[in-house]
């Protein structure tokens, strides 16, 4: 696939309060039980583990990556490249996301839009 993956994650700031806090904690859980998942070849329940944090904090990058590297271990091109996009509009100076995009187009074979 080439897609590369994010590991372990700190926790974006969602503002202040324990709510806050205990949001941001659930949120790195979910997110960390998707990578183990993924590790196993478990592809849909780590999507649905990236899902689960993003509904908390739909602001964490990591969760973006980490489910668009899903969707192209799935080869769900479409759904990885929306997820790279999202990660770049978020954090656009890791270039890492850019690069996910051009690798899920050259999966899918659109070379042109890889590039």
């Amino acid at each position: 696939s080439g897609a590369r993956a994010r590991g372990q994650s700190a926790a974006v700031p969602l503002g202040g309060g324990d709510d806050a806090k205990q949001s941001r904690k659930m949120a790195i859980q979910y997110f960390n039980r998707g990578i183990a998942l993924d590790a196993k070849g478990q592809h849909d329940d780590a999507i649905e583990m990236y899902s689960k944090a993003l509904s908390i904090d739909p602001t964490h990058v990591g969760s973006y990556t980490n489910r668009g590297v899903s969707y192209i271990n799935k080869k769900d091109y479409d759904k990885a490249i929306e997820n790279f996009r999202r990660a770049c509009e978020l954090n656009p100076s890791d270039a890492n996301n850019f690069v996910n995009v051009g690798v899920a187009y050259a999966n899918k074979k659109d070379y042109r839009h890889a590039l």
